[in-house]
């Protein structure tokens, strides 16, 4: 699959159940364009939709958005994904304003 293919597939699963399938699909396009800012913040977002049961840990989505930051330290995208999950999931509405900042900024 082409990069875009893999965003375009992703995009329709967010709104879609999530399955164990999807989180090998995701790991294999990280694999696939690891220099995939894109790809790394979907990552990210399926990663806080799937199941629990599976045992993915919350972790693995922060480091998704960490990776994109490292990939493009000024996207916007990553930014506000990076800012949303600190401030909804892991409650760190301080750290989250600087990540909102970048955002807005970028």
């Amino acid at each position: 699959m082409t990069e875009l293919e893999y965003i375009n597939e992703f995009q329709k699963r967010k709104s879609s159940e999530l399955t164990e399938e999807t989180i090998s699909l995701i790991n294999q396009a990280v694999k696939d364009y690891p220099n995939s800012e894109k790809l790394w913040i979907l990552r990210g977002d399926l990663l806080q939709l799937i199941d629990v049961e599976i045992g993915i840990p919350l972790e693995e989505s922060l480091n998704s958005y960490k990776r994109a930051l490292e990939i493009n330290p000024d996207s916007s995208e990553a930014n506000f994904e990076m800012a949303s999950f600190l401030n909804n999931v892991l409650d760190q509405t301080e750290k989250a304003h600087m990540f909102y900042q970048k955002a807005k900024n970028a």
